[in-house]
C-alpha cells in the first residue's frame, strides 16, 4: 500500500508542476507596453508646453497676430493630443492582448491541475480500504504499519495543498478577466477621446480660415471687430442686469453647501480669465456695477466641454443666429440633480439637445468664441435650478435684431460663485 501512495503522490507532483505555457513572447509584449509609456509622457511634456505657451499669448495684447498664434498653439496641441491618444490606444491593445495570453495560461494551468488530482483520487479509489487493524493483520513489521499511516497522512496534506493552488489559480484566472473587462472599457473610452478630439481640431481650422476671411487678415479690420464686441457687450450687459436686478427671488429648497465639491471641472486644463463677482473688470464699470455673474475659463478653440455633474439639459440657444446680435453666442443649460443649474456660453459647436441626459464627465460642446467675446473663453455661470428661466432677449431690451433670440437669465442673487461647488485648481 505505500507504493500506491507513492505512485499517487507521484503524479500529483508531476502534474501539478507542470507549467503550461502559451506560445508567445510576453517580453516582447511587456517591451512594447514600456514603450508606449514612455512615449505618453513624452507627449504629456509637450501638451504642457503648449498650455503654457497658450497662456503666455492669451496675456498679451489682442491683436490679429496674437489670435492667429494662439489658434496655431491650439492646433498642435491638439495634433500632439491625438498622437497621444492614439499611443494609448495602442498600449491598451498591447495590455490586452498580454492579459489574453495570461488567461490562456492559466486556463491551461487549471485544466491540467484538475485533471491530475482526478487521476490521484481515481487511483486511490480502485484500492481497498484497508482500516487500522487490518493493516496491522496485513503487515508483519510494526514498522511497515506505521508507513503506511504516514502515507496516508502525506497524501491528505498533498491533496490540501494541491486545492488550495487549484482555488488561488482560479481566483488569478477571475481577477485576470476583470481587468481584461476594465481594459476594454479604457480602449472605448480611448477611442471617443479620439473622435472629440478629431472634432476639436477640424473647429481649429475652420475657426482660424472665418477669422481670416471676416478680417481679410488685416489688424485694422480686426479692431474693428473686437471694438463692435466690446460696445455690444457694454449695452446687452446693462440691459440685462437692469432687467434681472427686478426680478424677485426666493430660495425654493436645499442647495449644496459651499466648499462641498459637487461639481467638476468643465473642462481638461483650468485657466482662469476673470472671476465670478466683483472683479477688477466690473469695477472699471463694466456688467452695470452688479459684478460678473460667472467664471470666464481661459481655453484653446475646441476643447471639449463636459458636464460637471449629472444632469439633463435644459436649453440650447445661438444668439449669432440672428445676424448682428452679440450676446452669448452659442449656449446651453443644464439643470441637475442637486438643485443647481449650469450655463455655457461662447460655444463653438453644440454636441447635445434639449431634454438629454448628461452624466458626469460627458462632452457635450466645444469652447470658442462665439457672441460678443474678445477672444476664445469659455464663460461658466452656476444658478439656483429653480429660479433661472429662458426669454427671448427682446422681453427686456429692444433690438430688432435681437428680438427673438433667448438666453438664459436669472434674479442677481439666484446666482453662484462656481468656485463654491468646485475643487481646487491647487
Amino acid at each position: 500500500m505505500y507504493k500506491l501512495f507513492l505512485s499517487v503522490l507521484t503524479i500529483l507532483v508531476l502534474f501539478f508542476s507542470v507549467n503550461a505555457t502559451v506560445a508567445v513572447d510576453e517580453n516582447e509584449l511587456k517591451e512594447k507596453i514600456n514603450e508606449h509609456k514612455s512615449e505618453i509622457e513624452k507627449l504629456d511634456e509637450e501638451i504642457e508646453k503648449y498650455e503654457q505657451e497658450l497662456s503666455k499669448v492669451s496675456k498679451k495684447k489682442k491683436t490679429l497676430s496674437n489670435l492667429m498664434r494662439q489658434i496655431e498653439i491650439s492646433t498642435k496641441k491638439i495634433n500632439t493630443s491625438v498622437v497621444k491618444t492614439k499611443t494609448q490606444i495602442k498600449q491598451t491593445s498591447k495590455t490586452i492582448e498580454e492579459l489574453e495570453k495570461e488567461i490562456a495560461n492559466a486556463k491551461i494551468t487549471l485544466s491540467i491541475q484538475k485533471e491530475a488530482l482526478a487521476k490521484a483520487l481515481q487511483k486511490l479509489n480502485t484500492q481497498d480500504d484497508y482500516s487500522l487493524v487490518e493493516l496491522f493483520l496485513k503487515n508483519q513489521k510494526l514498522s511497515d504499519v506505521w508507513s503506511d499511516i504516514e502515507a496516508v497522512r502525506q497524501f491528505q496534506a498533498t491533496v490540501n495543498n494541491k486545492l488550495k493552488e487549484v482555488e488561488q489559480k482560479r481566483i488569478e484566472l477571475t481577477d485576470a478577466l476583470a481587468q481584461k473587462k476594465k481594459k476594454k472599457q479604457e480602449l472605448t473610452s480611448y477611442q471617443k477621446r479620439l473622435i472629440v478630439q478629431k472634432k476639436s481640431l477640424e473647429i481649429s481650422k475652420e475657426e482660424k480660415a472665418r477669422i481670416l476671411r471676416e478680417t481679410q487678415n488685416k489688424e485694422s479690420e480686426y479692431q474693428r471687430i473686437l471694438a463692435e464686441k466690446r460696445a455690444a457687450r457694454e449695452k446687452f450687459e446693462k440691459a440685462l442686469r437692469e432687467f434681472e436686478s427686478k426680478l424677485s427671488y426666493k430660495k425654493t429648497g436645499e442647495l449644496p453647501k459651499k466648499g462641498s465639491q459637487v461639481f467638476s471641472w468643465p473642462l481638461d486644463y483650468i485657466h482662469i480669465t476673470q472671476y465670478f463677482g466683483n472683479t477688477p473688470f466690473a469695477r472699471s464699470g463694466a456688467y452695470n456695477g452688479r459684478g460678473h455673474n460667472g467664471l470666464d475659463l481661459g481655453t484653446p478653440l475646441g476643447s471639449p466641454v463636459k458636464a460637471p455633474a449629472d444632469g439633463v439639459v435644459e436649453a440650447t440657444g445661438n444668439t449669432d443666429a440672428y445676424p448682428g446680435c452679440l450676446s452669448y453666442g452659442k449656449w446651453v443649460l443644464i439643470k441637475h440633480d442637486n438643485g443647481l443649474a449650469t450655463m455655457y456660453a461662447h460655444l463653438s459647436q453644440i454636441a447635445t439637445k434639449p431634454g438629454t441626459k448628461v452624466k458626469r464627465g460627458d462632452v457635450f460642446a466645444y469652447s470658442g468664441s462665439s457672441g460678443y467675446s474678445t477672444g476664445p473663453h469659455l464663460h461658466f455661470g452656476v444658478y439656483d435650478a429653480s429660479a433661472v428661466r429662458v426669454v427671448k432677449i427682446g422681453s427686456f431690451k429692444k433690438s430688432r435684431r435681437c428680438s427673438q433670440a433667448k438666453i438664459p437669465i436669472a434674479p442677481w442673487k439666484a446666482y453662484f460663485n462656481p468656485l463654491d461647488f468646485l475643487p481646487s485648481t491647487r
